[in-house]
């Protein structure tokens, strides 16, 4: 008990750090979303819940496992700050303004042209509409009912993200779910930048049916993840450009939190509950739950599981295999998450994934745990100063904003995680500038840089 008392209070020293130092990174009373501070409050949702669970209940884990978690985030945050990355100077970057390097046809063109690559690689992965329209069609039309859905949407899933691990059918699960993903936040982001600056109906049009098309081919499986996250991309965006007031921040996350809850209620695991006088209640702490405890309770089985003897560190193999199963149509090992199903007692078609602490764990125990997220922290301070060290050009905005977003899901994937979603990334921007470059040929209204400024500046 002493123990565990002693490792929260190490948890909420790392806390107060890296408030503090998130804090001199503000610009007045508004705030930039930097890779530092997103990636440690993803850390801090995505792995203290369970220890501060257990704690709050009087049922206080190990002091190891909490040790653990704390003291990955104090190496973190070390290594960030012994590589500089106190210095960054928030003010000078957000001092510039906004530009573009091409005619408003060369983005026009870009975007036109992109999402057209997209709707047809998204109807390929969906072999036609994705499940998702056709369930909120059959809702709205009487034609199901909701537990009909749930089960539809259900199998939908597994099918179009699992099955190809148990000998199904390999659509491009991986590369055409990640060019589907970052490819609308690219475009989206795009066409949001341009109407914000230019304030035409057409930019306006195109960027409502591009923000309606996202939501249908993100969430087209049922996934609720991707969509939040897409939302959290324009946070990041937006933080980049203008300022953002606190309270826009809030209503977005409660729009987001609505969305999760809708998508929630085709899910199989609340079908028994639909009739409950409480169900909305049980539902929203349902999510939070599933946010604060989701992935970190494997995090806790990893540790166990390595500490007893019942699972052997494999000294790097796990990150081997995850680097050759990064390439398209490429399988190489079982996934770290299956194992720990097997061994939790779950299903077989059941992935318990951990977080890239229990990843690391796997494979090199607690010291590998402290130099990898030391290494992480300083990685990120390097990464950053390269991104405020640029000029506001919209296309390096798009771009900081997705290397932002990425860098901040390496507490979960890691460094070959984010270098693979990089590759994507810059094949993504290559297909978008080589649309708006042939085809903006034809534009005779060059944009200059100076009619693309803020008319607000900070």
């Amino acid at each position: 008990m002493i123990a565990s008392t002693l490792n929260i209070f190490i948890l909420f020293m790392g806390l107060f750090w890296f408030l503090s130092l998130t804090y001199r990174q503000r610009y007045t009373k508004y705030f930039i979303i930097t890779p530092f501070s997103l990636f440690g409050f993803q850390e801090i949702l995505s792995i203290w819940g369970v220890p501060l669970n257990y704690a709050f209940k009087d049922m206080p884990l190990g002091g190891w496992e909490i040790l653990v978690i704390g003291s990955a985030f104090l190496a973190f945050i070390t290594g960030y700050f012994l590589a500089g990355g106190s210095n960054l100077s928030i003010k000078s970057y957000l001092s510039q303004p906004i530009t573009a390097k091409y005619s408003a046809q060369y983005y026009f063109m870009g975007v036109l042209f992109s999402v057209f690559i997209l709707i047809a690689l998204g109807v390929y992965y969906y072999r036609g509409a994705p499940p998702l329209g056709f369930s909120v069609f059959s809702l709205l039309s009487g034609d199901a009912s909701i537990g009909e859905l749930a089960g539809f949407m259900s199998a939908q899933r597994f099918e179009l993200t699992k099955s190809h691990w148990f000998g199904g059918e390999y659509r491009g699960q991986g590369i055409i779910t990640t060019i589907q993903r970052l490819g609308w936040r690219f475009v989206f982001a795009v066409s949001l930048i341009m109407y914000l600056k230019l304030k035409t109906k057409k930019w306006l049009n195109l960027t409502i049916l591009i923000g309606s098309l996202t939501i249908m081919f993100q969430a087209g499986a049922g996934e609720r993840g991707p969509f939040v996250f897409s939302v959290l991309y324009v946070l990041i965006v937006l933080s980049m450009m203008q300022k953002i007031k606190p309270r826009y921040v809030f209503i977005l996350s409660v729009l987001g939190f609505a969305f999760l809850m809708g998508m929630t209620y085709f899910s199989t695991k609340v079908s028994f509950a639909r009739d409950s006088p409480a169900f909305v209640q049980k539902l929203a702490s349902q999510l939070i739950e599933r946010i604060l405890l989701g992935n970190s309770i494997h995090d806790l089985e990893t540790i166990e599981f390595i500490d007893s003897g019942i699972m052997e560190k494999r000294f790097g193999m796990n990150h081997i295999e995850h680097f050759v199963s990064s390439f398209p149509g490429v399988r190489m090992g079982e996934p770290l998450c299956y194992r720990l199903s097997a061994l939790n007692g779950s299903t077989p078609e059941t992935c318990s994934g951990s977080t890239y602490l229990g990843f690391v764990y796997s494979d090199f125990g607690y010291l590998g745990v402290l130099v990898i997220f030391f290494f992480i922290g300083a990685f990120l301070a390097y990464v950053q100063k390269l991104i405020f060290n640029k000029e506001r050009d919209i296309i390096i905005i798009v771009m900081s904003s997705m290397i932002t977003f990425y860098l901040s899901f390496m507490g979960d994937n890691g460094f070959i995680g984010f270098l693979s979603n990089m590759v994507m990334v810059i094949f993504f921007w290559g297909l978008f500038h080589l649309f708006g470059s042939f085809f903006s040929q034809i534009s005779t209204s060059p944009l200059s840089r100076g009619d693309i400024s803020l008319k607000r500046e900070y």
